[in-house]
């Protein structure tokens, strides 16, 4: 539906302007109505400068020959005293970069791949007819409702022998998805396409972009250099050939990569018939990391919950223990299933009210891990970081984790957890100072659990602050990815500043102690800003460092940031 606001303007005597769908440089993409069709279209608007608009008449004139379903097709193009405007068919659904964002790529390999063929088809359909695109990036590829791959935006394409639209030496492109000889000024043709759809994969699938440094001036470097470790040293559990493929489409030799035709059909086989199991891509260790995490939590959890059962031997508690790591490392969320039952019996030797309470919350905790067992421990954490003076550390952890649905499920379930924890055992909030009150005898062969959540929730209800405090925590994790996305070095560790500061005034405000949430929150910032501020990069990109590139006719300063 259209903004109110801008129901009277209407743009070449046809298009009537809506919401806005989304920036580009100095353009502007809004959702817009054909009064003469009736249809929905996308509306391309650029402010009248002479350089863009030459370029934009470029655009219209390779877009004009294109009609192809891997490809957002141009509708229409005009001018008038304020802006150019390119008209397109509108395409329901969201850009890659945003897919990416929501951890979408990671956990659908089969469906990025499909996507990407679908770029490359249409590429090839681009260079038959001459033209180049020269700026293949997530963001230029939209995904539809059926996951088809769209490729959108020709506004630096150019028409094979078409002269003079940039200075001589100019990029034109994003430096983190260029191709070594686009980055280094020299002659692009569609081959600089294939690479940049290749490294769009090659990130999707490995979960970093190999070109992006701390600096712009670095990213350029690197895309100059165009040294890409092959995709195997990092997903292992892909299939050869995808990786071979890939890592040929990313060669530094223009005419070694494939030509998109042959690119297309490889990966659709590959996504076909080889990717049965593979799952999102892995850090370096982070299975192990994971495995190890798992198992010290389970055998923990088990090992607490028979110490309260008084008739079972230290020998007999460790043997326990050991069986409950080996579980929790290699079959986590089964092991944690049968860890809450075993832990909902021993709760309700005490209080059945409050063994059906923590198994109703632990069920619902659990069900949505069925296929994502490396978090399932994940909200055992929570109280301990808590414990250990050091919550906001579980806000950052929740906060990496990839797709906005698991972060907020890892957020609450975590700080819910702590919640409880707290009331139960009348542990320490560190938010305004004193403990709270222990319930845990007042429970004591307690059948209702609505009576149980009474009793629990009257220390959190005469101390607001604390309940406060784990919902700024919760809003911390949300918007942690948005510090993530800060250059390393400087700029992050300012962003984590600022980010406990907020923690600190957003327990303040709900009526909680500075010096006590200082106190809580300051030495879990600490190890948050050690980490934003990576000092340790400085020896592992020494000899990267020292690696020099000549770059003709570039102005790196001129370079917009990646």
């Amino acid at each position: 539906m259209l903004a109110r606001d801008n129901e009277q303007r209407l743009v070449l005597g046809r298009y009537r302007i809506g919401g806005l769908l989304g920036r580009g440089g100095a353009s502007r993409v809004h959702r817009a109505f054909d009064v003469r069709t009736a249809q929905d279209v996308a509306v391309k608007e650029i402010p009248i400068d002479v350089e863009m608009a030459r370029r934009a008449g470029a655009e219209v004139r390779a877009a004009s020959r294109l009609e192809h379903p891997g490809i957002v097709r141009l509708l229409d193009f005009g001018e008038d005293n304020a802006a150019c405007y390119l008209v397109s068919e509108l395409v329901e659904g969201s850009s890659l970069a945003e897919r990416n964002r929501d951890g979408w790529t990671g956990s659908h390999p089969s469906g990025l791949i499909q996507v990407v063929a679908d770029v490359l088809d249409g590429l090839a359909h681009a260079h038959q007819r001459g033209v180049t695109h020269r700026d293949v990036k997530p963001a230029n590829i939209l995904v539809d409702h059926s996951g088809r791959g769209r490729l959108t935006d020709f506004g630096i394409a150019r028409i094979a022998g078409e002269a003079g639209l940039t200075t001589i030496g100019g990029l034109v492109g994003t430096v983190s998805y260029m191709a070594p000889e686009q980055a280094r000024g020299d002659q692009t043709g569609p081959a600089a396409d294939v690479y940049s759809a290749c490294l769009v994969l090659y990130e999707g699938l490995s979960g970093h972009n190999p070109l992006v440094g701390a600096s712009p001036g670095e990213t350029l470097r690197r895309a100059a250099a165009g040294r890409i470790p092959p995709l195997a040293q990092t997903r292992s559990d892909l299939p050869a050939a995808l990786c071979s493929a890939v890592d040929c489409g990313v060669s530094l030799d223009p005419q070694a990569r494939p030509t998109p035709e042959w690119l297309a059909n490889t990966l659709r086989a590959q996504a076909r018939s080889s990717l049965d199991g593979v799952g999102a891509p892995r850090t370096r260790h982070a299975g192990t990391i994971a495995k190890v995490a798992n198992a010290v939590a389970g055998a923990t959890l088990v090992g607490a919950l028979l110490h309260r059962v008084s008739d079972v031997q230290l020998g007999g508690v460790a043997a326990a223990m050991g069986v409950a790591a080996l579980a929790f490392a290699f079959f986590p969320w089964t092991a944690a299933l049968c860890g809450l039952a075993g832990g909902t019996i021993v709760v309700g030797m005490h209080s059945p009210g409050l063994a059906m309470l923590v198994g109703a919350l632990g069920l619902v905790a659990l069900a949505p891990m069925r296929t994502h067992g490396r978090l399932v421990m994940l909200p055992v954490a929570a109280p301990v970081l808590a414990a250990l003076g050091v919550a906001p550390v579980y806000a950052a952890v929740a906060g990496a984790v990839q797709g906005w649905r698991w972060r907020i499920w890892a957020a609450v379930t975590g700080l819910a957890t702590t919640l409880v924890w707290q009331a139960v055992a009348g542990a320490d909030p560190a938010v305004d100072g004193g403990r709270l009150t222990s319930t845990w005898g007042e429970l004591d062969g307690v059948v209702s659990p609505l009576a149980v959540v009474q009793r629990v929730g009257e220390p959190l209800q005469t101390r607001p602050a604390v309940a406060i405090a784990a919902g700024v925590l919760v809003a911390a994790a949300l918007v942690m990815p948005a510090i993530v996305r800060l250059r390393r070095g400087v700029p992050r560790a300012v962003g984590v500043t600022v980010w406990i500061v907020a923690l600190i005034l957003g327990v303040r405000a709900g009526g909680g102690s500075v010096e006590s949430a200082a106190g809580a929150f300051i030495p879990g910032g600490i190890l948050v800003a050690a980490w934003a501020a990576g000092p340790w990069r400085r020896l592992r990109f020494a000899a990267d460092r020292r690696r020099t590139v000549t770059l003709r006719n570039v102005t790196v300063e001129r370079l917009p940031a990646s």
